[in-house]
């Protein structure tokens, strides 16, 4: 353990958070004198408050908020600043920052040197709350500028960082993810979005900060605020009671969290500040709501011991399943175990969380991990959260047996982009558009045995000089083993002629669109949603007739169909109805799966009968796979027996189609983002 020579602190604060157990030792940066009364077998969690470093004092009048009973702005500010946080028992100062040179930039630095001439006990790590665009340009430029400040709170030897972006479409995992690889010397705080615990690995610690939220807790983090009222608002958004504001600090203090943040110091703007005003003097000279802060100091029992891995064994493997059995110690808390898995120590995939007693010594428990590729080699570990933290156990290998009935494809829709498009990048495309390129290249990576092309292959009109500048320097790379269907963006070109040329025999008759073909053991048809462009899909027309003539002459048990534009949809262009037909004579059939495109997102339906209700034993499950690269759309209203969607992840539809089963898997590009997987029987 480090020594505080200059506080003469010798503390250790543990954040526990559910990816990990972080012991927080008290160096230079966390010290600070605790109440001589607290039990010296206590251990504090880390205190912090957001504190507006600019001069921030809004013209208000009467009825419009709290005024700050001094100016924000006069040169004592920051000094009196420190010790509103020291009364506070704050460790941390939450601070904005922006890159060297800038304002923030300044004004931090004022901070910093304050804290170090005032030899405060008090640290400040910086907040990015409006990225400039290059996760890692900002993060080294922190790290080697005002992250060394001695007056920098510093975590497990590593600077600490807050991102927490104002503009909250930034907040997604992918972007999540880029903040983790470019702050690996950092210890790591993420502000919380809908759907982060899919990426929870990328941060040390994330928080709630809802913008009317009193209080949230998120893991062991626990965020409360005053109230809040904006400038200019003429009612506050969450009115303020000295009696609410102590009981969200009791119930702070009560809860497992490690983490606590305060927001707010001072800003006024949003009338969440706590430093003293006009409308609430104690006889501190504080203000009551610093006075509540100084009355509850943080502090709670030491972490109860933690369940542990003991042993973990493979007790049952086939070509497309494993069991593995661990058997876990007691310990005195609750825990939840999941298995991490894929086919490199990197994992990427999970099982579903089981939950753990308390109350059992020692406890065996088998995960089953089933779609799995037949003859391939897999790595697994258990892991295992509770209050405690989050522990990992060691790597256990396999390797699947064969099946030589076994084929793999991958299957997505709404493509390249067009090539003069502003967001194209020469290829490369941004991570919200133009993502042909790495779709394409987690396809390559997979070596599948089929490529299904769902759709709007190319932007925006199908034209022969897109095709080549877009589509084939990617996806096209994949052309040897696609079988595409067409698309409406395609027959922006009349006939849709440059996409027949482009793929030539594979795509069908031209004129048709509509083919099928053997893959393994399941047979696949491939059908021309663009019904006014072949004569109809309604019964008799010549593509229907078609359809039932084939299906009939390829009785196989286990049947694949696929085209653009989906029968069910909760996205933005919502169900096409004139595939009903084609949708009825399918079900009729037996058909097991329908894959489709248009709708840029992903979306799994449970299976559905010819009227479109559930249907276990005999419907067909629907997959909307628009992902292959072009942009994201929004949902509208989620339809009945919808069971999973998502507009977060570029990426593919994995099949693995064996002899009267099936299985799937979402592969996201990049890895480590939304991700969705299972398995089935052919009827």
């Amino acid at each position: 353990m480090r020594r505080d020579r200059g506080l003469g602190a010798r503390r250790r604060f543990v954040l526990a958070t559910t990816i990990g157990l972080i012991a927080l030792v008290s160096g230079s940066s966390l010290a600070q004198s605790r109440p001589a009364r607290r039990d010296a077998g206590t251990a504090a969690p880390l205190r912090a408050l957001f504190y507006v470093t600019a001069p921030i004092r809004p013209a208000r009048h009467a009825g419009q908020g709290p005024v700050p009973s001094a100016p924000s702005d006069d040169p004592g500010a920051v000094k009196r600043h420190l010790a509103a946080l020291k009364w506070a028992r704050a460790d941390a100062a939450i601070v904005p920052w922006a890159m060297p040179g800038s304002g923030a930039d300044r004004r931090l630095g004022r901070v910093l040197a304050a804290i170090a001439s005032a030899r405060a006990h008090v640290r400040v790590v910086a907040l990015i709350d409006r990225p400039a665009g290059n996760e890692a340009l900002e993060m080294d430029a922190l790290a080697h500028s005002r992250a060394r400040a001695r007056s920098y709170l510093r975590i497990a030897s590593n600077p600490a960082v807050v991102i927490a972006p104002a503009d909250r479409s930034l907040r997604t995992c992918a972007r999540a993810l880029r903040w983790r690889a470019a702050a690996l010397r950092f210890w790591l705080v993420q502000a919380a979005f809908p759907g982060y615990g899919r990426c929870r690995a990328a941060a040390d610690a994330w928080f709630g900060d809802a913008a009317n939220a009193r209080s949230s807790r998120v893991g062991t983090t626990f965020l409360i605020r005053p109230g809040l009222w904006p400038a200019g608002a003429g009612a506050p958004t969450l009115p303020r009671s000295l009696a609410t504001w102590q009981r969200a600090i009791a119930r702070m203090n009560a809860s497992p969290a490690r983490l606590q943040i305060i927001d707010s110091l001072n800003d006024w703007a949003r009338g969440s500040a706590i430093e003293p005003s006009a409308q609430w003097p104690s006889a501190s000279g504080f203000g009551t709501y610093l006075d509540a802060l100084h009355g509850q100091p943080p502090g709670v029992p030491l972490p109860p011991v933690p369940p542990a891995i003991e042993a973990v064994s493979i007790t049952a493997l086939s070509a497309h399943q494993v069991s593995l059995t661990a058997t876990i110690s007691g310990g005195r808390t609750g825990a939840a175990l999941w298995v991490e898995f894929g086919s490199t120590i990197a994992y990427g995939q999970t099982t579903a969380p089981l939950s753990l007693d308390d109350a059992s010594p020692r406890q065996t428990v088998t995960v089953v991990i089933p779609s799995l590729t037949a003859a391939t080699g897999y790595h697994a570990r258990v892991s295992l959260t509770s209050p405690a933290g989050s522990f990992m156990g060691a790597d256990v290998p396999f390797a699947t047996p064969s099946d030589p009935s076994s084929v793999r494809l991958a299957a997505a829709g709404d493509i390249a982009c067009d090539p003069a498009s502003s967001e194209f990048n020469g290829g490369a495309g941004t991570p919200t558009e133009c993502h042909q390129m790495g779709v394409s290249n987690a396809i390559l990576a997979g070596a599948y045995d089929a490529v299904l092309p769902l759709g709007d292959e190319q932007y925006n009109s199908g034209t022969a000089s897109a095709f080549a500048a877009s589509y084939d320097p990617s996806w096209g790379r994949l052309k040897a083993v696609s079988h595409p269907t067409v698309g409406n963006h395609e027959y922006s070109t009349p006939g849709a002629a440059p996409y027949f040329q482009y793929f030539g025999a594979t795509a069908g008759e031209p004129g048709n669109g509509y083919y099928s073909y053997e893959l393994g053991s399941w047979h696949v048809v491939v059908i021309n949603s663009n019904c006014a462009q072949i004569g109809g899909c309604s019964p008799g027309s010549p593509q229907e007739l078609w359809l039932r003539s084939d299906l009939a002459a390829h009785p196989a048990r286990c049947t694949l169909a696929y085209w653009h534009h989906p029968r069910f949809s909760s996205g933005q262009a919502g169900d096409a109805e004139s595939l009903q037909t084609i949708w009825t004579d399918l079900f009729a059939a037996g058909a097991e799966l329908v894959l489709n495109g248009h709708d840029h997102d992903y979306e799994r339906f449970a299976p559905q009968n010819a009227d479109g209700k559930l249907d276990d034993g005999h419907g067909i499950r629907e997959f909307v796979v628009g992902t292959g690269g072009k942009n994201h759309m929004n949902f509208k209203t989620i339809e009945a027996n919808s069971v999973v969607h998502d507009t977060s992840s570029f990426g593919f539809l994995e099949l693995t189609l064996s002899e009267g089963i099936y299985s799937w898997r979402f592969v996201s590009d990049p890895p480590g983002g939304f991700s969705d997987s299972g398995s089935g029987t052919c009827h």
